[in-house]
């Protein structure tokens, strides 16, 4: 197991509220890791308007940069025109970035949708993790919750949160608490079964094995019964107060539910703490080691 070499952050921004928490928690990444931080705005202007908007986008870019208090010297302005997307994905791959920040980036204002189609396609499809942000992060990490179901995309967000949550901890002689969390559905009336139980201690036991002695980190496996999954695990994210919250992405579907997971769009919608979503490409790499 490989412990988290935060090199370059990778902040999605727009010219909005939003982009400020974006880069606040892409600095605290950047400051944490002595990475590179990258900033990217995905410009989409008529072509008529594309040239004599372009120094307009960068002056905007790098003032929402000076208000996030991040050094000029330190960071690096993209504004790229093209499809949002494809734009993000192959910046990300050519810079090497480690984490890639966005915002919900809600297109559809004033419905109950979370992530807009542009957020969920990168979650689902980039190389690096995607940390969806409406806050600042809070660093260093105290209190992490990965929900798991014992699948292959859990596990390997397991490993992502764990490999974070040493990173990101904080000083020598205080260890971050990383929580697993599984819910088995129920209909209400019985707990969670012993065997349900036996697997998450199964599971935990051999990530403790990987991991060796440089994590750092408290591993705790809590294995409850409920109806609402999603509903279980926010209030879970609440009732510890968790600084992080990370959850593996499914492949591809045929709408933003099931590309993303219906667990994890529901929990990103309910959830105030940042939430760290583990991307195919990255849980299967994973796998494979």
């Amino acid at each position: 197991m490989k412990l988290l070499r935060m090199k370059v952050v990778l902040a999605a921004i727009d010219y909005d509220d939003a982009s400020h928490a974006v880069l606040e928690a892409a600095r605290a990444l950047a400051d944490a890791g002595g990475a590179d931080l990258h900033a990217v705005h995905v410009d989409t202007p008529s072509p008529g308007a594309r040239k004599a908007g372009a120094q307009s986008s960068i002056d905007t870019a790098v003032a929402l940069l000076e208000r996030a208090n991040v050094p000029i010297d330190r960071g690096r302005v993209h504004v790229i025109a093209g499809e949002p997307v494809s734009v993000m994905r192959d910046l990300a791959d050519r810079v090497g970035a480690d984490v890639i920040v966005l915002g919900p980036h809600r297109e559809a204002r004033g419905t109950d949708a979370y992530l807009g189609g542009t957020a969920v396609a990168i979650a689902t499809t980039s190389s690096a993790p995607c940390l969806i942000v409406t806050r600042g992060l809070r660093l260093p990490l105290r209190r992490v919750l990965v929900p798991v179901d014992l699948s292959d995309t859990a596990r390997g967000a397991l490993v992502v949160a764990l490999s974070w949550s040493s990173a990101l901890r904080g000083g020598r002689g205080t260890p971050t608490e990383l929580t697993a969390l599984y819910v088995a559905q129920s209909d209400g009336t019985a707990g969670a079964t012993p065997s349900a139980e036996e697997a998450l201690t199964a599971e935990l036991d051999g990530v403790r094995r990987e991991a060796g002695s440089w994590a750092g980190v408290v591993i705790d496996g809590v294995t409850v019964a409920g109806t609402d999954v999603a509903g279980v695990i926010a209030d879970r994210a609440r009732d510890l107060r968790a600084d992080l919250v990370v959850l593996g992405t499914r492949g591809a579907g045929l709408d933003a539910v099931g590309r993303l997971g219906s667990v994890s769009a529901e929990v990103s919608r309910r959830v105030d703490a940042p939430v760290l979503l583990v991307p195919p490409a990255v849980w299967t790499a994973i796998g494979n080691r």
